[in-house]
């Protein structure tokens, strides 16, 4: 499901500053935006299941990419696909501050698949913002609250689960059980 999120308030505030940065997708430059990108394989047969980052004031992509390491700039997984944009009042600093807090964190824990993952750092820096949030929250703003970037990245997505599908379909029906 994809949505279009109602950010004008945010945005006619944000663009009457200086500092206001729009959306290039070219350059993977989110402002204010959770962002969600595919897993290899896995997202192939599972396509809720992927990798989230934060995007600070600039639209540069903060995720937790593995043990001690914080990607800035450089998505773990290549080129964002989805975004959730955060409705916010204008508040740049204390946006860059949450983010640069939890970045500090997760640069000295482990990662974990399942207890310690991107969806985490994520959700700290919702929560240090003053957003309480966990990893479920901020998978199920990107799922179902946000929007894919392009009609492309739905299909690169959507296309891969299909065929998947079809030939799990054709192997069952014509396997001898």
């Amino acid at each position: 499901m994809s949505s279009t999120v109602d950010v004008s308030r945010m945005a006619t505030d944000a663009r009457k500053s200086d500092l206001w940065v729009p959306d290039d997708p070219a350059a993977n430059r989110f402002p204010f935006c959770l962002v969600w990108g595919p897993l290899p394989c896995l997202t192939w047969m599972f396509p809720v299941i992927g990798h989230m980052g934060i995007c600070d004031s600039q639209g540069r992509v903060h995720d937790f990419a593995g043990p001690y390491c914080v990607g800035i700039d450089h998505f773990m997984v290549g080129k964002v696909r989805r975004i959730y944009r955060v409705p916010i009042d204008w508040e740049p600093e204390k946006w860059d501050e949450a983010i640069e807090r939890a970045d500090r964190e997760y640069k000295k824990t482990v990662h974990n698949l399942f207890c310690n993952n991107c969806h985490h750092h994520t959700a700290a820096a919702l929560t240090h913002f003053g957003i309480p949030s966990t990893q479920w929250s901020c998978w199920f703003d990107v799922m179902f609250r946000g929007q894919w970037v392009s009609k492309g990245d739905m299909l690169c997505i959507v296309l891969p689960f299909l065929v998947f599908v079809a030939v799990v379909s054709l192997l069952a029906m014509h396997s001898k059980f």
